[in-house]
């Protein structure tokens, strides 16, 4: 009894294993993305066939490329403890806001664990951002998209500072050539 347990939980990590590896193989760190391409994956993300962020390119403890897409509604304020972001606006406009102090601020759970999760930014800065517009908000700085009177799709470049992050990055789901 106790070998078929052990048999099974070896087989079971094996899958898992196997699973990542998988994914880990669709995420490319070297190609190109066309600009019709980033608007066919903008269009995916605002008619909902992609959900949350979706991973672009990943290379190893370098670098993530990412997308994320907002429509009437506001994120999360927030900082990250583990990387720094650059974000360049593909397609719409919202308000951004950056700096300032994290009111009530909590490490997050989960998947996202270098995320501190706020209720509000007080005294942070407030741009108005649109279509090819860049943002830069390095580790430990909070910020928050607000798309509540329309939508926009950006991408996010992480560069992390820690290994362990960029392994929890891998796990999005690709898209990409």
């Amino acid at each position: 009894m106790r070998m078929k347990t052990v048999l099974v939980v070896l087989m079971a990590i094996i899958v898992v294993f196997a699973m990542a590896a998988t994914a880990r193989a669709q995420v490319k760190d070297t190609g190109v993305m066309t600009k019709a391409d980033l608007q066919q994956l903008a269009a995916r993300l605002q008619a909902g066939e992609l959900k949350g962020s979706v991973m672009v390119f990943n290379s190893a403890d370098r670098y993530a490329l990412t997308t994320s897409y907002f429509a009437k509604k506001k994120q999360i304020p927030h900082l990250h403890a583990g990387h720094d972001e650059i974000m360049l606006i593909l397609a719409g406009s919202g308000k951004f806001t950056l700096g300032g102090e994290l009111i009530n601020g909590a490490p997050e759970d989960g998947f996202k664990w270098d995320e501190v999760m706020g209720t509000e930014i007080k005294g942070g800065a407030e741009y108005t951002v649109h279509e090819g517009d860049i943002i830069s908000a390095p580790r430990g700085t909070p910020h928050m998209m607000d798309a509540s009177q329309g939508s926009v799709v950006y991408m996010v470049v992480k560069v992390p500072y820690i290994l362990p992050y960029v392994k929890k990055m891998e796990r999005l789901p690709a898209v990409g050539k």
